[in-house]
């Protein structure tokens, strides 16, 4: 599930049953353009959690850009072989937060 505060902060928390998930990559999209990249579990300022079947990541904040953005966000589930065991778009959420500059 992808949401956003009034911070202009995004966040993304994806779940899974069955599967032994060792590692989350998430791909954020603006409008259709890739523009960073989040790993679960990670370090820096897009890193994210990992705990039991759920991953969270963050990210921003972000400008307040004025005009409507869609993000969506390219979720991938990897083993700990590294192998890429499923992989999903999540839900597009509107909001005016964004980044100003191009990718």
């Amino acid at each position: 599930m992808l949401s956003h505060d009034s911070s202009c902060v995004l966040t993304l928390e994806a779940k899974w049953s069955g599967a032994q998930v060792a590692q989350v990559y998430v791909m954020w999209k603006q409008d259709g353009v890739y523009r960073f990249t989040s790993a679960a579990p990670g370090t820096g300022p897009n890193g994210g959690t990992l705990r039991g079947r759920t991953a969270v990541m963050k990210t921003g904040p972000l400008a307040d850009t004025g005009t409507i953005h869609e993000w969506t966000a390219q979720v991938d589930f990897y083993s700990a072989a590294g192998a890429n065991l499923a992989s999903f778009d999540s839900n597009a959420d509107l909001t005016t937060c964004g980044l100003t500059t191009a990718p």
